[in-house]
């Protein structure tokens, strides 16, 4: 079955929201929402969408963190991108009267937004508009990108009047995160799947809850373990979950929790208990790097050939290169120099099909 919108001016754009490895596929229209349907699978359903509601709508409808639905008024055109580089998506919506709004995930992997108003040249400029002056119907159509290879990010906006206004983003120094987590991942064991993680930097950290899902959406706390506190030096942490289902995949987060009560998600992680040479699926990390990149398959797997493709939210790719892949984790090189920090989608594709991965370049 087609999406069909029922309305006029549908703007697609995808990305992973919720960071499960499924492509959310979010769909501007004439009524000023946003909706959003996920991949049903990245494999053999990877151009199928479940509508994600029973409504008669037919699509659930992205929400600020107040319950309202994000709604521009008329013709929304969503681009993402990560402007401030502190691993939380934010949407530009362009208007029809020209503006182009700025949302912000609440959390990680939320699918809840802030309302953070319009783009402007500064703080103390107004907010920039496209279009004919004195008139509404300017149909503004945001797009986000390295243009010029200079590692910043720039906003090229079109307007009905047939011109495209470029913008480059001013130098921010990227909000410093209190748990730079360095890796995570899950094992199956006899005794249950075992959770591992460990930390480059911790500042006022108060505790990690590990949480577990069967679906990759609904998650339940299943662990609790203590942080340092206070580390420059790099730890070492380890949960055993022996009361995990006999699902064939499970998947896992942290929740971390700094000891002002602040929360922070981790990348979600799958935990097979399918046998070596089942369908391996490769593995990237730290998911948050300044340089270094590391992609492994499974232990016990056969070294074999793997493409690996970095996509910008937008799924523009920034980088391929086929590699020859195996247990033991590997550098993966020649990614550019000047890749601007922000969110990517990492693709990692073996005979026996792909994987996605949400990094964070830092």
């Amino acid at each position: 079955m087609t999406i069909d919108m029922g309305y006029n001016f549908p703007r697609p754009v995808v990305t992973d929201l919720d960071g499960n490895g499924r492509l959310d596929l979010l769909v501007g229209d004439d009524n000023g929402q946003l909706a959003r349907f996920e991949q049903i699978d990245n494999t053999t359903n990877a151009g199928r969408f479940s509508t994600l509601t029973s409504s008669a709508a037919g699509c659930s409808y992205l929400k600020l963190s107040t319950g309202s639905p994000i709604d521009v008024g008329f013709t929304s055109k969503p681009q993402v991108t990560d402007l401030d580089g502190d691993g939380k998506i934010d949407l530009l919506v362009g208007t029809r009267a020209g503006n182009v709004q700025r949302y912000e995930q609440t959390a990680t992997n939320g699918l809840a937004f802030t309302d953070l108003g319009a783009v402007a040249y500064t703080s103390t400029h107004p907010p920039i508009k496209v279009g004919t002056a004195g008139t509404d119907n300017n149909y503004a159509a945001p797009a986000i990108g390295d243009f010029d290879g200079d590692g910043i990010e720039a906003l090229a906006i079109g307007s009905n009047d047939g011109a495209i206004l470029r913008f480059e983003q001013a130098r921010v120094t990227p909000t410093p995160l209190p748990v730079v987590l360095s890796s995570f991942g899950g094992q199956a064991t006899t005794a249950g799947v075992k959770l591992s993680w460990t930390t480059a930097l911790e500042k006022n950290s108060a505790a990690f809850y590990v949480e577990r899902s069967i679906d990759g959406k609904t998650f339940v706390t299943v662990g609790e373990v203590a942080a340092a506190g206070n580390s420059t030096t790099a730890r070492s942490y380890q949960f055993l979950d022996a009361s995990a289902a006999t699902a064939a995949t499970r998947y896992y987060r942290l929740r971390q929790v700094d000891q002002d009560g602040t929360t922070d998600y981790s990348a979600i992680v799958p935990a097979s208990t399918r046998a070596a040479g089942a369908g391996p699926g490769a593995e990237a990390y730290p998911n948050s790097c300044t340089d270094a990149l590391y992609v492994a398959l499974p232990a016990g797997t056969e070294p074999q050939a793997a493409r690996a493709e970095l996509l910008t939210l937008a799924g523009q790719p920034v980088f391929s290169a086929k590699r020859q892949l195996q247990a033991s984790p590997q550098l993966l090189s020649g990614l550019p120099a000047t890749l601007a920090p922000g969110l990517y989608v990492l693709r990692l594709t073996t005979a026996a099909g792909s994987t996605t991965q949400r990094i964070t370049r830092r």
